[in-house]
């Protein structure tokens, strides 16, 4: 639109300006593909790990415990897992390209870390992993005496 009178254009212009972004490389572009797409599946692979349905690996990759016996859950499941799973590992990519001092060989201990780091934030009866593969369920907090 115009400016109103007495109004000048020079401050829409320079609002115009600032709302075009640098470039994105394809890294950046990666990256934040892989955290819309984790982002917008969290809530059913949330309800999955409350349901006991999937857990947290000790390898870093989300697990299948229990497959629903209905073949359209049953399917719906696999992808979900499988489409995190794969994020998983282009996360762990895009970090080895990001980082000059990781390299390919780095792989395993930035598995071990994501592992750690999800099985962290697994909610009270949420299923993790152990290292030593037994598979546990997160504890329910319990009151304390006062």
């Amino acid at each position: 639109s115009a400016p109103r009178p007495g109004e000048s254009d020079e401050p829409r212009a320079k609002a115009r300006r600032h709302k075009t972004s640098a470039p994105v490389s394809p890294l950046q572009h990666e990256l934040r593909t892989v955290q819309r797409d984790r982002l917008f599946r969290s809530d059913d692979i949330d309800a999955l790990k409350d349901a006991g349905v999937v857990g947290e690996g000790r390898d870093g990759k989300l697990a299948t415990l229990a497959a629903p016996r209905d073949k359209v859950r049953r399917a719906r499941v696999a992808r979900l897992v499988a489409a995190e799973n794969a994020d998983r590992g282009r996360l762990l990519q895009a970090l080895i390209a990001a980082d000059a001092e990781l390299l390919p060989k780095d792989l395993p201990l930035l598995k071990k870390i994501l592992a750690r780091l999800q099985r962290a934030a697994a909610r009270p009866g949420q299923k993790i992993q152990r290292d030593d593969g037994r598979w546990i369920t997160v504890p329910r907090p319990t009151a304390e005496a006062s």
